[in-house]
């Protein structure tokens, strides 16, 4: 699986959220899950949770909720067509 991260030079994530990645990672029009800089801190959400925040073109931007902080991702997609599905499914999998 860890290509189909594309990991860069940020790949520590909780365990919980890794697994939610991984989920992520195998909705139909995701391209790459890119895992970026981790911010240590504390905060009120589930171990895993995943935050919307923007999209840019083809790109979701989102914040990762992990036992040690929260973590800055990318969605990279195939296409803008399924940008909503996700959106979606990042909702429905926090509640």
């Amino acid at each position: 699986m860890k290509r189909a991260l594309n990991m860069g030079k940020h790949t520590s994530t909780s365990s919980a959220l890794r697994s939610k990645l991984e989920a992520l990672f195998r909705q139909p029009g995701v391209d790459r899950i890119i895992i970026g800089i981790s911010d240590g801190c504390k905060h009120s959400r589930k171990d895993g949770d995943l935050k919307f925040q923007r999209q840019e073109n083809k790109k979701l931007y989102l914040n990762g909720y992990g036992s040690a902080g929260v973590t800055r991702l990318v969605i990279i997609l195939k296409d803008d067509a399924n940008s909503e599905n996700i959106k979606k499914w990042i909702e429905e999998t926090n509640s």
